[in-house]
Parts: structure tokens; C-alpha cells; sequence
């Protein structure tokens, strides 16, 4: 209640990385938030608060700019933005649905051109040793699900025993193809000029 002038936002309000430090190589903002008191960074004693999707939220930001000790490949200085949210919703799909939304920012002073962006998922379902996956790519899903009718115990998880679930993955939208600010596919429209 900011009309309160006891008022003092919790940590998850001043924690949250809306500035970046700009001397270390950080852009100047990092994490979304609402100026409210238009000053140009991340204040909440001005008023400032998160901008986040959902009813619940976490953000996150990784990049693979240090030393690469397996691989012994360059950084490409590609940071990652990510925001994890979900809805408290009496609708049963909603309910039960994370979403996950990446952006990507070229920190480099290097153009990539044909890169490749892929999905990793670890799914574990109670015993992960009978675990399949399986892909509809018309519906650009691809799911986990248990080997037999019955879950048992393995490794420490207690199983799910006769009511196995299936976890999957739909990918709502795939990365832009070019800059033209339009999911569409590679020759198509702009791209092919």
C-alpha cells in the first residue's frame, strides 16, 4: 500500500534486477518493471514494482560467459532472460500449466548467423528408468510418459503407482525468424529478398 508512509516493499520487490551494472558489462535494464516514478531506473521507494505474467513468477537471467572447461570453446556472450510464471486458476489445464518465455540478448560484438536453438527437459516421472518420450509435431508438443501401467519406486522418488501421469512440453511460439518482427518460416515474405 503505497498510500501508507510506513510502507516498506518485502525483498522480493528490492531484489528484484531491474538495473544491471552498465561498468560491469551489464545492460542498463535487466529485469521488466513499471517506472512509476519515471526516473529511468528500477526505484521502489519511488514506487517502482516488478512486471511479471501470471499470478506467480520467478525471472532469471544465465549466460555462458566464463571459462568453458569441457568443451574449451569461446563464449558466445549470449545472455538468456527468462521468466517462469503460473496462474491460480480454478481451470484444471491452467491450473496445472507452467510457462517458461526466453529472450535472448546478443552480448557480443559478433553478428551469429545460422545458429540453432534447442530445448533441453529433464523429465523424471516418480521412476525415471521407464520413461519414454514422444513428439506431435503438429502440435509442436513433445510429452513424457511411463513405460507400463504401474509407477514403482526407484531411486529415493516413492513412484506413482497405478496412476501414472504424462508431462509435456508445447512450444507456443519458436523464435523470429528475422528481424522483420514476424513468426514466420525462412522464405517466406522478407526472407526471401
Amino acid at each position: 500500500d503505497w498510500g501508507n508512509p510506513a510502507y516498506l516493499p518485502g525483498p522480493e520487490i528490492f531484489e528484484w534486477p531491474g538495473n544491471g551494472d552498465v561498468a560491469l558489462g551489464q545492460a542498463a535494464v535487466l529485469a521488466p518493471y513499471e517506472d512509476v516514478d519515471g526516473n529511468g531506473s528500477y526505484t521502489p521507494m519511488g514506487g517502482d514494482y516488478p512486471l511479471i505474467k501470471g499470478d506467480q513468477a520467478v525471472f532469471m537471467i544465465f549466460n555462458d560467459d566464463w571459462i568453458h572447461t569441457e568443451t574449451f570453446g569461446d563464449p558466445f556472450r549470449v545472455e538468456v532472460h527468462c521468466m517462469a510464471y503460473a496462474f491460480d486458476s480454478p481451470d484444471p489445464e491452467l491450473a496445472n500449466s507452467i510457462f517458461v518465455e526466453y529472450s535472448l540478448h546478443n552480448r557480443s560484438s559478433v553478428d551469429y548467423t545460422n545458429c540453432y536453438l534447442g530445448m533441453f527437459t529433464d523429465f523424471d516421472l516418480g521412476n525415471s528408468w521407464d520413461d519414454y518420450v514422444g513428439s506431435s509435431v503438429e502440435r509442436s508438443l513433445y510429452y513424457c510418459y511411463n513405460g507400463d501401467s504401474f509407477d514403482e519406486a526407484a531411486q529415493g522418488s516413492p513412484g506413482y503407482g497405478s496412476n501414472p501421469p504424462i508431462q509435456g512440453v508445447v512450444l507456443l511460439e519458436g523464435p523470429l525468424a528475422d528481424a522483420d518482427g514476424v513468426d514466420n518460416a525462412v522464405g517466406v515474405g522478407p526472407e526471401e529478398s
